[in-house]
């Protein structure tokens, strides 16, 4: 074990191998770049998993997007990762990191045309800080690519590919948007166009901004009502509607929510400053979806057609347009667009061949359309890897003999189709060495049996399990009333058998109602989420029961404000009940913490987390006056952020992005723990999910890339 002084605490990875869930040896793939005339062919740039905590950046190459070879562009005495590319002419160029923790840096590799091996080319970087790029583009400007240095958004330049500098100012502009978010950039014929989203007070709004020079950024407002107003909006995509010396047009895509439900939209402009509003002509069937990424057939003239790839958390969409208002389906192959466990999020196309690909963590999946029909490349794992595991903290509790920690995992198979979904409880008695698995009905912090279709949060009562989610009602959604899912509960006396569910809502409206976190005392059950407050957006909400089928509405102060407040679960403590999120400041989310002694009634307390911390808080554990809190700023640490309500795309904090907090008077006041060095420093990309106390050691459980990572530390 590894030891290191963090704050009031000495912190520890655990090692204990039943702790090995998830995660194992895999690949994650980030860009997918067409053949061009006189470059090389198909070229995927990725990351494998060694399996010993370091990656390596690589590259794999083909000549018709079936049979492909493999080329590591480091060493294996170094980490790396690859994170976009791009062609340009004869060379391809790919972008990502080195290094791991806080000793990561921005790193470019170049390869100047076919067959030519990539080398690395020198980056600079402010404060010698952790960085890295994550976006690339070039064009007639320069090379541009987009990143984060110390967790914020970044913007890097080159004239020629080889010699790379930090835009300052423009790194400072976007910076100086709340909550900006660059997901993808693109360098037109006179332009260069970063896309996103920014926080609007309550709501996201999509954002583009721009530079003729490469230099001076200003951001497009001329058509903002476009991308704000009636829900929240985002970009993930950009391409080129032609090759005009003034600019030609410019195709956006991305997503829209509007009541909490997401569809897939795209945006055109002639110019790349005056935009369409967002249109919706997008063949999805039922069910979520955003578009993910799109790709443009580039020929002479200019493209000729755009391939889309999205969809949500079960369904997988591949698209096609002549002019990125209209698309149809390109129907993927059997039962592939239905199936569970991967997710559609990179698409390049030459034309005659398409290659869609899942970006997601360890899973490796590649399908080809050729004119030979529908391939799977990567169910050889010898090509891309083998598909890892994941492993996701889903609880963290005191019981009687120390702690239980329950690990949902998830097994996919090598080939696109269902996964096999279990959970694993492990218990430990001092937070540092665990036994287990737990057999089925042994764990008394969890259920023995699955949790009904639709919950998502379960907490052990006096009278056996309450368990709490979404789903439909037969005789509300007949009769019209919130067709998009109601707030609901349902009980079991031995954690296997559950009765049918009832409404935690007495009066439901027409919108989503989602709890995300249970609690329970002896006399009252609680349960904690959000639900439609008016047609201005979803807010905080919370329920109770005294009796067990009766719930109530809780009444918060101050009052939920639709976009305002977010409780993601909840604790019993020595006086009650305390929940936990976010709030909104002036920086976006702050770390908030509501009381109630009841559960009826809650307040929330002034923020003591300060402003431009990571937020929201996703766990808190409590023993006595004893509190632990943590948060990491992921995307897929916030249930509701985008693309919601499905697991994001592979980006995630840097280690100085996450957050653990220690109070010692009932979550009155807090301290801040260090979480950016010592063992924190291999923490790249982790996402906290659990916390609790083994007498008076803390412990933290969370996920990182697919891995369960648990730290103890010990007062110091």
């Amino acid at each position: 074990m590894q030891g290191a002084t963090a704050g009031s605490f000495s912190w520890s990875l655990d090692a204990d191998p039943h702790l090995t869930l998830g995660g194992g040896p895999g690949t994650t793939l980030a860009a997918v770049v067409a053949p061009s005339a006189g470059g090389p062919g198909w070229v995927i740039a990725g990351t494998r998993d060694n399996g010993s905590g370091s990656t390596t950046a690589t590259v794999w190459t083909s000549p018709d997007g079936l049979a492909w070879a493999s080329t590591p562009l480091t060493g294996g005495n170094v980490s790396s990762d690859a994170r976009s590319a791009a062609g340009w002419k004869a060379s391809t160029i790919v972008v990502g990191s080195v290094g791991s923790g806080t000793e990561r840096r921005a790193q470019v590799w170049v390869s100047p045309g076919p067959g030519s091996p990539f080398a690395a080319v020198p980056v600079t970087s402010s404060n010698d800080s952790p960085s890295a790029m994550d976006h690339v583009t070039v064009g007639n400007l320069g090379y541009f690519a987009t990143g984060t240095i110390s967790g914020q958004p970044a913007i890097w330049y080159s004239t020629n590919g080889m010699q790379w500098a930090v835009s300052s100012g423009a790194t400072r502009f976007i910076d100086g948007f709340p909550g900006a978010q660059v997901n993808t950039i693109l360098a037109t014929y006179s332009y260069v166009f970063a896309a996103g989203s920014v926080r609007d007070g309550t709501a996201t709004d999509a954002a583009i901004w721009r530079t003729q020079d490469g230099i001076n950024w200003k951001q497009v407002v001329n058509s903002q009502g476009a991308f704000s107003g009636g829900g929240d909006h985002v970009i993930t995509g950009l391409a080129p509607l032609g090759t005009l010396p003034s600019g030609g047009g410019l195709l956006a895509v991305g997503g829209l929510a509007t009541g909490g439900s997401w569809a897939p939209v795209s945006w055109i402009s002639p110019d790349g400053a005056s935009w369409s509003q967002p249109a919706g002509d997008f063949p999805r069937g039922a069910g979520d979806a955003v578009v993910r990424a799109v790709a443009p057939v580039a020929t002479l003239v200019g493209p000729t057609a755009f391939f889309a790839t999205g969809g949500g958390p079960s369904n997988q969409h591949l698209w096609q347009s002549t002019d990125g208002v209209r698309w149809n389906q390109v129907n993927l192959p059997g039962a592939v667009a239905g199936a569970d466990g991967w997710r559609a999020t990179l698409v390049a196309s030459d034309g005659h061949t398409h290659v869609v690909a899942d970006g997601d963590p360890g899973q490796a999946h590649v399908l080809t359309d050729s004119p030979k029909g529908w391939a799977e490349p990567s169910s050889n794992p010898g090509v891309f890897g083998p598909i890892s595991s994941t492993a996701d903290p889903v609880s963290l509790r005191q019981a009687k003999s120390g702690l239980e920690l329950t690990v949902r995992v998830t097994r996919s198979p090598q080939a696109v189709g269902a996964p096999a979904v279990s959970t694993v409880t492990l218990a430990s008695a001092d937070g540092v060495n665990w036994s287990g698995p737990l057999a089925a009905g042994g764990a008394t912090t969890w259920p023995a049996g699955p949790l009904p279709a639709g919950a998502t949060a379960v907490v052990r009562t006096d009278a056996g399990w309450t368990a709490v989610g979404t789903g439909p009602v037969g005789s509300a959604a007949s009769s019209g009333i919130n067709i998009s899912g109601l707030a609901l509960a349902w009980t079991s006396t031995d954690g296997t058998h559950w009765s049918a569910p009832t409404t935690l809502d007495p009066k439901p409206g027409i919108g989503p109602e989602q709890p995300r976190g249970a609690c329970a005392s002896p006399a009252v059950s609680v349960a904690v989420g959000e639900s439609e407050l008016s047609a201005s957006g979803t807010g905080a909400a919370a329920w109770y029961t005294t009796g067990g089928s009766q719930w109530k509405t809780g009444d918060l102060s101050p009052p939920a404000a639709a976009g305002g407040d977010e409780l993601f679960g909840c604790v019993r403590t020595a006086s009650g009940f305390a929940a936990f999120g976010a709030t909104t400041g002036a920086g976006g989310d702050v770390p908030a913490v509501w009381s109630s002694p009841d559960g009826a009634h809650w307040v929330r307390g002034q923020s003591a987390f300060g402003p431009g911390t990571p937020g929201p808080l996703t766990a808190v554990g409590v023993s006595g006056d004893s509190w632990l809190a943590v948060s990491s700023a992921a995307q897929d640490a916030e249930p509701d952020g985008f693309p919601a309500p499905w697991p994001a795309a592979p980006t995630a904090p840097e280690n100085d992005q996450l957050g653990v907090w220690a109070s010692t008077d009932g979550g009155a006041t807090w301290q801040r723990l260090d979480s950016a060095s010592g063992v924190w420093d291999d923490a790249q990309g982790a996402v906290l999910e659990a916390a609790a106390f083994a007498g008076d050691r803390a412990v933290v459980a969370g996920r990182i890339g697919g891995r369960l990572v648990v730290w103890s530390g010990a007062p110091s």
